[in-house]
């Protein structure tokens, strides 16, 4: 739930807790990145795990609802039940959720995995997707150094 706070309202009285931001900023920033990343000719996927809001998702996808990064499974059902069809699941993909993430894959015009494990790999071929369509998998990759890179794979 969105509470609008007004000038002159005492912070002290929300209930806690309670994510407070500057709405002006919020929509500065995002409108600054946005076009950053319209001038590279680069897409840009923000983030939900912050804020977790509708309200700011759809300031930070200039109501798109598309191109968005998520890293719990809740939250991918979240932003698609709210309208959300582009969805990356930015968490290794536990074995125990290919089912979930099936569903989402299923459901969504376009629902991404990442993958970290040949393993992983295994198992979601052990589960095709209906009506022809393909997972949408990127995988991680350890570059030594302990950090992941990512990178697409079709």
């Amino acid at each position: 739930m969105c509470v609008l706070i007004m000038e002159g309202d005492l912070i002290s009285s929300l209930c806690t807790p309670a994510l407070v931001v500057d709405i002006d900023k919020v929509k500065k920033n995002a409108g600054r990145m946005s076009e950053l990343y319209k001038e590279l000719g680069v897409q840009l996927r923000p983030h939900m795990k912050t804020h977790k809001t509708i309200e700011c998702a759809d300031i930070m996808t200039s109501g798109s609802r598309r191109c968005i990064v998520v890293s719990t499974l809740a939250e991918a059902c979240f932003y698609a039940d709210h309208g959300f069809e582009d969805i990356l699941y930015a968490y290794s993909i536990p074995f125990d959720k290919v089912e979930r993430c099936a569903a989402l894959s299923e459901r969504l015009d376009l629902f991404q995995v990442l993958l970290d494990h040949p393993d992983a790999l295994e198992q979601l071929k052990k589960r095709p997707l209906r009506d022809g369509r393909l997972w949408h998998i990127w995988m991680k990759l350890d570059c030594g150094n302990g950090r992941g890179l990512s990178v697409t794979v079709n």
